[in-house]
């Protein structure tokens, strides 16, 4: 088949080169300008996901556990982190509606976690690990004063007080979150 971009010649003359609409180039040239970082996040992903490993939950865990990591992929840290963290409390409140506990895993995370270390039904560095990323969280998903200074987990707090690049805390949450969530679906760390 012909590549409708290349001139060619036929019997009639020169056929004119079908044109790319600015939209269409618009996204090529961000393809293009964030192709190298895609390439090394997706070597970090293959090195936190191995090949051929097997994931048993139902379809919604499922689709929110591969939308982690495309958006990941393609750079949307927040979206993430909410995914990854989505995944997460998916998995821990099906621990505690198996184990009997229905009132909790209808509670939120906080209530998730503290049920979940209560009765030792996940190991406490798992645990641990994900109430740093709840607090992470929060900010993004309940409202807060663009000023606030009550809270010591809004990005512009833990940046400043950390003295790092809000992106560069974002990126690493994110980073945090789909390791835990791998983790935390291959049963890693999980009381049985």
């Amino acid at each position: 088949m012909k590549n409708p971009q290349r001139r060619y010649r036929d019997l009639l003359g020169p056929v004119a080169r079908e044109r790319k609409s600015r939209l269409q180039m618009t996204v090529e040239r961000y393809h293009r300008a964030t192709a190298e970082a895609k390439v090394e996040r997706l070597r970090w992903l293959q090195r936190v996901f191995p090949r051929g490993s097997a994931l048993f939950v139902g379809l919604e865990p499922y689709l929110v556990f591969e939308e982690a990591k495309m958006t990941f992929l393609d750079g949307h840290f927040v979206g993430t982190l909410l995914l990854a963290f989505s995944f997460i409390e998916h998995v821990f409140a099906g621990i505690l509606r198996a184990r009997g506990f229905d009132s909790q895993a209808r509670g939120g995370m906080k209530t998730i976690i503290k049920c979940l270390r209560a009765n030792s039904l996940a190991d406490a560095f798992l645990l641990d690990r994900a109430e740093r990323l709840r607090r992470s969280r929060n900010p993004f998903v309940h409202l807060k004063p663009f000023d606030s200074t009550a809270s010591e987990s809004t990005l512009m707090n833990r940046s400043f007080s950390m003295g790092q690049d809000p992106f560069a805390a974002v990126e690493a949450d994110a980073r945090d979150a789909l390791t835990l969530m791998y983790q935390v679906a291959r049963g890693k760390g999980t009381a049985k």
